[in-house]
């Protein structure tokens, strides 16, 4: 863990931070100021990400942010939001260095990222289910290896 904030109700001063930041991306900047551009990689929850902060991180401070993704946040692709998915399909757009995408495993999952594309990789599969070899989106496999 770097760095914490209590929440108690006051605005946050940095020069990072204007009237129209979001306050949850204000949050994330202010944590980050000291670490900004110094070749870091966020790796943030859904509570906190955007595409807004991504592109925000990325061209602004040269660092890199992956995260999973809310598909009510603004800026969200409307083709990722409104795609219906069958399991084992994903979609994924980019805009600049950000990348938007969305695959059904059990469930549909979003993820935001400004260091990963929508590239794949077969992986040795340790389920019961079956045994072999699957493919499955590098993003998820650096995921769940970094948090």
């Amino acid at each position: 863990m770097w760095c914490f904030l209590v929440y108690t109700g006051m605005v946050l001063q940095s020069s990072l931070i204007t009237p129209d930041t979001p306050k949850t991306a204000a949050v994330v900047l202010e944590l980050l100021e000291p670490l900004l551009g110094r070749g870091h990689t966020l790796w943030i929850d859904n509570f906190f990400s955007s595409p807004e902060l991504a592109r925000k991180l990325q061209i602004e401070h040269s660092t890199d942010c992956v995260g999973t993704l809310k598909l009510n946040r603004r800026n969200v692709p409307k083709e990722v939001k409104d795609k219906k998915l069958e399991k084992g399909e994903t979609i994924a757009t980019n805009s600049g260095p950000v990348t938007v995408l969305k695959w059904h495993d059990k469930i549909n999952e979003t993820m935001v990222s400004t260091y990963h594309n929508a590239d794949i990789q077969r992986i040795s599969n340790k389920g019961k289910e079956k045994r072999g070899l699957c493919t499955c989106l590098i993003i998820i496999i650096t995921w769940g290896e970094s948090i």
